[in-house]
């Protein structure tokens, strides 16, 4: 099968199958007609075109992206609002967070209670959001035990009241006129097998 671009139909491939035919990804070789400019082979005209292409194109991406970052096309840079039919701005600009007639201003964003675990949580950083994981299973063990312990802790207060109420009813029972009048306690003197 040919290099028609990522996801080429091959039987033998299940998936996407990387590639390197897109010039804003990736440049091919000077002159060697790849990279995505679809000529393969011509003459040095043909390769010269392709090449100035190719270098025309990357101009005009790198120039777009400077008028954008200007604000050059109608947006002031850091403004990703949009202006619905009755005028209203939706998103967020240099001011605050805009949703329709109300604004969120940045200054009172600014007093929200994130700190830099709450920051790392919401990065995308792979390793910082398994480092986070794990610090949040950790957490939720420390919290666990501790109710546990507290529980252990309940248990055992429990069981030195109900020690405490026993012995009571013990000595309250020594304390009643039928424990004074007790039957004699028998001695068992032992048969002469025993000794």
């Amino acid at each position: 099968s040919g290099n028609n671009g990522v996801g080429a139909i091959d039987p033998n491939v299940r998936g996407v199958r990387p590639n390197y035919n897109d010039e804003r990804v990736w440049r091919g070789p000077v002159g060697s007609g790849g990279g995505g400019t679809g000529v393969a082979s011509g003459d040095r005209a043909d390769k010269l075109d392709s090449i100035m292409a190719g270098v025309l194109t990357a101009a005009a991406d790198s120039l777009d992206s400077l008028a954008r970052a200007s604000g050059r096309y109608g947006r002031a840079p850091g403004d990703w609002t949009k202006t619905d039919k009755s005028g209203n701005k939706w998103g967020w600009d240099q001011q605050g967070i805009r949703l329709g007639k109300v604004m969120i201003p940045n200054a009172l964003l600014g007093l929200l209670p994130l700190n830099a675990a709450t920051a790392a949580s919401m990065s995308a950083n792979p390793t910082a959001m398994a480092r986070e994981a794990r610090l949040a299973a950790g957490r939720a063990d420390i919290q666990r035990m501790s109710e546990r312990g507290m529980g252990e802790a309940e248990f055992k207060r429990i069981v030195k009241e109900m020690d405490k109420r026993r012995d009571a009813e013990r000595r309250e029972r020594l304390r009643a006129p039928s424990a004074s009048v007790a039957a004699p306690v028998k001695s068992i003197e032992p048969k002469s097998s025993d000794k």
